[in-house]
């Protein structure tokens, strides 16, 4: 029993975009501020596009000394302070932008950036009810239905999220963020061709968009379609050739299309690219516990990745725990491989999954091991 787990990068929209506007729309509304304090502003701006997240601190301290109550000054010192994880920090300013503002502009501003930042710390409900305020003050706000979106997608809640995407692409078309969010939408629906679908729309936009490519992979593996899961995967390697999860998912989809060799080798590179990815030495693990061919398996290998896998975990994760169970029965632990797979069942998994937990169970209290079948 294994699973390619959804991995793609963090969600969240282009705060990058919120910043620069920020930057533009003070820079042309406020000329005829002192000099000094216009040219801070400027440089804070430059070092935000540079990613010097202190640099920009550092002006925008200077910038406040001179101005108190400039809510945009507040706003990019809150992102920054996000970036740098500083995060009392972060949402002390962002608080103090939102109180300062005094017109929809940059108010519905400064609720973006901060439910931006309640998304990243895992408060959604919070990132909902900001992204909604910013739509409210501003109904045509595209960024904030792309955000919304995204912070539903984390709460499951799938179909308001689509909503949310078909609105942001009625305002921009050409989004590609909020085609790919329409993707990972369906997908958390278990509607695979619609997520398709929406990243192959995002693809479109930008060819070169690589999450794309690796989510449009998951939901070909999700539908049983190795060969397009590999070819999603070829394409995501060719832009992120040093990312281990795509190198270890590849090989579990070459697996599953019946070539273990290759999907070993992929396997290894993937963990040989980051040893401390989990998905990366799970997919190994397994691999090496249930290849079909006893020349192709390596027990106590497997043993070593999957449980480095489950400790990176915190032995959290069903899978894991799967591939743990399956690696001890392959070297004759059957009382090990029995322990796990009834943690990997209490923890739970899908109805699929979980029936073959079952079946690998049965296998191991009867002092068997599970080889895969091709």
């Amino acid at each position: 029993m294994n699973s390619v787990r959804f991995l793609s990068h963090k969600s969240t929209v282009k705060i990058w975009r919120l910043m620069l506007s920020l930057f533009l729309l003070f820079l042309g509304v406020r000329s005829s501020m002192a000099e000094s304090f216009t040219n801070l502003w400027a440089y804070a701006g430059a070092a935000y596009n540079q990613k010097n997240w202190e640099q920009t601190i550092d002006y925008c301290n200077k910038a406040i000394a001179l101005e108190t109550n400039n809510p945009l000054v507040y706003l990019a010192r809150a992102s920054a302070f996000e970036y740098t994880k500083q995060f009392e920090k972060a949402e002390a300013d962002f608080n103090k932008a939102v109180v300062l503002a005094t017109n929809n502009i940059p108010l519905s501003l400064a609720y973006l950036g901060r439910g931006h930042f309640y998304q990243q710390v895992t408060n959604y409900e919070r990132a909902v009810d900001d992204s909604s305020k910013a739509i409210q003050i501003n109904p045509a706000f595209q960024m904030a239905y792309v955000q919304r979106a995204i912070a539903y997608n984390f709460q499951h809640r799938y179909d308001l999220s689509i909503i949310d995407c078909n609105m942001a692409t009625l305002l921009n078309p050409d989004d590609v963020e909020a085609c790919f969010y329409k993707g990972n939408a369906f997908y958390g629906k278990q509607e695979y061709a619609k997520a398709i679908e929406a990243y192959g729309k995002a693809i479109e936009i930008n060819t070169n968009y690589s999450w794309a490519y690796q989510a449009r992979a998951f939901a070909y593996f999700s539908k049983e379609d190795y060969k397009q899961a590999i070819n999603n995967f070829d394409k995501f390697i060719q832009l992120q050739p040093t990312n281990a999860e795509a190198f270890s998912c590849r090989g579990l989809s070459k697996s599953r299309n019946g070539d273990f060799r290759g999907g070993i080798e992929d396997c290894r590179k993937g963990v040989q690219l980051n040893t401390n990815s989990e998905v990366a030495l799970n997919n190994l693990a397994w691999l090496l516990a249930t290849a079909p061919k006893s020349n192709q398996r390596d027990g106590q290998k497997a043993v070593v990745y999957a449980r480095r896998a489950c400790e990176l975990n915190s032995w959290k994760n069903a899978y894991f725990l799967g591939t743990l169970a399956a690696a001890n029965a392959e070297i004759g632990n059957f009382d090990e491989a029995v322990k796990w797979e009834r943690k990997c069942i209490i923890i739970g998994l899908p109805e699929k999954e979980m029936d073959q937990a079952h079946r690998e169970l049965n296998l191991f209290e009867n002092k068997k091991s599970y080889h895969a079948d091709k």
